[in-house]
């Protein structure tokens, strides 16, 4: 007996060996296939990071690219803006060139109106800016704006000499600028004021607008002094103008009141004007700034039918 139970031990000690054995074994198994899978997911890290980093050059690459489109795009706008403020300022000098020749045939317009206003030869330059030879007189001739003389008229008729000086004397001594004061004859009803320069002149004259000079209780009448010629035309235009305002007062075309707003000329150039619409008046007579001969317009005879044009025709053109 004491042999079976020292065999039984023996085979009890090879059981546990031959467990024990499996058991590490198996423990031995369980542990590489643990580390190879480990080691095999931190590969798949890495290839993922990989894949990552590739991704983002790539991104990278991109945005280098849309960098440079854009930059081509700024470099071709600021082209573009170069070229078209080159070509603005060469429109913007080409204007300044015709507006300065549009000036210049302003000026030039100005001058030949002015020529034909007043019905003499203005000259236009640095030498006669504004002065030429007269009417046959041989007298220079000035604009009426930069003239020095001033005539009063409307005195008594034939008064004396002593009396028109004293009371034109009288009228202006507030007035400043003055050189001389003389009555036009020894016999007269006018008086001519003489100023140091235009604007001691101007000075009168805006001194006393809307107001008139007057001697003993009568109203005198005062103008800068004026050429034969345009004294001439002053004088026809007077005369178309108080022959054709009594005509519409006799056919009821207007009142007493308003005649002088309905029949109107202009005294410095010579024409009459009827207004019977205020957005478009029309001419009836005017003199020809060339011929000086006073003309009727074709459309007179219908706004003012029945006028005899002739006979007033006759009577300015006898005064030529």
């Amino acid at each position: 007996m004491p042999g079976s139970s020292s065999e039984s031990s023996r085979n009890s000690r090879s059981s546990w060996e031959v467990s024990a054995s499996k058991r590490i074994r198996k423990e031995k198994k369980e542990k590489k296939e643990k580390n190879e899978k480990g080691t095999e997911s931190e590969d798949t890290k890495l290839d993922r990071l990989l894949s990552l980093c590739t991704g983002l050059q790539g991104q990278v690459g991109g945005l280098s690219g849309q960098v440079g489109v854009v930059q081509t795009q700024m470099s071709a706008l600021q082209t573009d803006f170069t070229n078209f403020k080159a070509d603005t300022k060469n429109q913007f000098d080409e204007v300044k060139t015709e507006l300065s020749k549009h000036a210049q045939q302003i000026q030039e317009l100005q001058a030949k109106d002015q020529k034909q206003d007043y019905g003499e030869d203005v000259a236009v330059g640095k030498a006669g800016k504004g002065k030429s030879k007269g009417k046959g007189d041989g007298s220079t001739w000035v604009h009426p704006s930069k003239r020095k003389t001033i005539v009063i008229r409307g005195f008594p008729r034939d008064s004396l000499k002593d009396f028109v000086e004293t009371e034109t004397k009288r009228l202006t001594a507030s007035f400043g600028g003055i050189t001389d004061v003389k009555a036009t004859g020894k016999l007269c009803s006018a008086c001519k004021i003489f100023f140091e320069d235009s604007a001691s002149m101007w000075n009168l004259l805006k001194g006393i607008k809307g107001k008139k000079f007057s001697s003993e209780g009568k109203d005198l009448i005062h103008e800068i002094e004026k050429t034969e010629a345009e004294r001439d035309t002053s004088i026809q235009t007077s005369i178309a103008v108080n022959e054709i305002r009594k005509f519409p007062l006799e056919k009821g075309l207007c009142m007493e009141a308003n005649k002088q707003t309905f029949v109107d000329g202009d005294w410095n150039i010579g024409y009459v004007f009827v207004v019977t619409n205020l957005k478009s008046p029309e001419r009836i007579v005017e003199k020809n700034r060339r011929t000086n001969v006073w003309e009727v317009y074709d459309t007179a005879e219908a706004t003012l039918e029945g006028f005899d044009f002739a006979e007033l025709l006759t009577k300015l053109n006898e005064r030529k």
